[in-house]
């Protein structure tokens, strides 16, 4: 997503805006990861919010299955909708 967001010239991004997206996922992916960091920094001292955020994420992704197989073994579909 990094390197998305650095890119120039990628084709669609003025109808889709791939690059701003992408800079908004890294931006956020860097506050999750970041709040689980020492609290002795100055920014890490949120009053627990970025804590309490870093832990609903790996709470909500505790049981994501990677292979994309429900409990049964069959193979979900995965649609985007805008």
């Amino acid at each position: 997503m990094r390197h998305i967001a650095a890119a120039n010239g990628i084709p669609g991004d003025d109808e889709f805006k791939f690059r701003a997206r992408a800079k908004e996922l890294v931006d956020k992916w860097h506050h999750i990861l970041n709040a689980n960091k020492s609290t002795s920094s100055p920014s890490a001292q949120t009053n627990g919010k970025a804590d309490k955020d870093a832990e609903a994420v790996t709470e909500s992704t505790k049981n994501l299955d990677l292979n994309g197989k429900g409990a049964s073994g069959s193979q979900r579909s995965c649609s985007y909708t805008q």
